[in-house]
Parts: C-alpha cells; sequence; structure tokens
C-alpha cells in the first residue's frame, strides 16, 4: 500500500442554522449541503438519530469495521454501532491523546499525504485549524485559537488516532 491517509468525511448542520452559520462564517454551508460534504438535518439540532441514518448504510459500502467517537454524549450511536457488530472506540478528547494523530496529520498535509475527494469543507477546517504545543510539546487542535469551524479536522485527528493506534494500524476500514 501506498502511504497516503484517504478520507471520506461528512459533517452534519441543522437546516435552521445554514443561513446564520453561513454569514457568522463567512463560507457557504447550502453549497456544502449542494455537493454532500455537509448533511443537513431538519430542525435546530442534530440529532443521533440523524448522524446513525445517515451513516449505517455506509457501512456496507465502505466496509466499515471499526468507529471511534467523543466519549461526551455519544451512548446512543455507540451502542447503535456495537449492536451492528462495529468495533466502537470511544475517544477522550485529551491533549496527550491528541499529540501522535495531529504531529501525523501536520505531516500528511504538509507532503499531500492526505487525500480526500475534493472535499471543499473539510479543506476549510484543516485551513481553520490553529494547531498548539504545550509546555510538554504535546501538539492538540486549538479551538479557541482556530480561525473558524474545526469540527471536520477534529473528526479526521479522531480517524488518524485509529489509524496510529499500532494494534489496529492494519484496519484501513476506519471511519
Amino acid at each position: 500500500k501506498d502511504d497516503v491517509f484517504r478520507v471520506k468525511n461528512w459533517c452534519f448542520k441543522p437546516t435552521q442554522v445554514i443561513t446564520e452559520h453561513s454569514q457568522r462564517d463567512n463560507f457557504d454551508y447550502a453549497n456544502e449541503v449542494h455537493r454532500g460534504n455537509l448533511i443537513a438535518v431538519p430542525g435546530g439540532i442534530v440529532q443521533q438519530k440523524d448522524i446513525t441514518s445517515f451513516l449505517t448504510p455506509k457501512i456496507e459500502k465502505y466496509h466499515i469495521s471499526q468507529i471511534g467517537f467523543d466519549r461526551f454524549n455519544a451512548g446512543y450511536i455507540m451502542q447503535e454501532y456495537s449492536d451492528l457488530g462495529l468495533t466502537v472506540v470511544p475517544i477522550s478528547q485529551s491533549v496527550i491523546n491528541y499529540t501522535i494523530p495531529t504531529k501525523t496529520l501536520l505531516e500528511y498535509v504538509i507532503t499531500g499525504k492526505i487525500k480526500h475527494d475534493g472535499n471543499s469543507l473539510q479543506r476549510q477546517c484543516i485551513a481553520n485549524t490553529v494547531v498548539a504545543m504545550d509546555k510538554n510539546e504535546n501538539f492538540y487542535p486549538d479551538k479557541a485559537k482556530s480561525t473558524g469551524r474545526i469540527d471536520a479536522t477534529i473528526s479526521l485527528i479522531m480517524a488518524m488516532m485509529l489509524a496510529t493506534n499500532p494494534q489496529d494500524v492494519n484496519d484501513p476500514n476506519l471511519i
């Protein structure tokens, strides 16, 4: 295999805030919905069921066997995917957990080893992300210093966490 990290990323946004967020962030989220990079869900909040309804059919298509989630408020999703037989990995959003995958992601971005399907929302989130380093030389995305939304970068770093874990490094079907 080549030394390329291939990415397929979807983000979700409630329909009620798309126009407001587009104006605030100076980014055309409606266009991203049209392109299929952003999944618009009805109402004012993304429900966990919205995510599972969209992603579950993708499991077979993309041969997904493992999925990682932020531990905070993801109980429903984690149980759904566990019940479907996926390996569900809760990921703590701590600086120490971010260091290795953030360094790897930086290297891959700089060397052009990150490949995606032209997802302009992913590209925008990466461009918005400011990476900070603490006194112990741990690297992490700094949301407070970043220039806009970085959600797609965070999900990419979480995928990189799973991919750079030695136990799971040979599993190409990560989400």
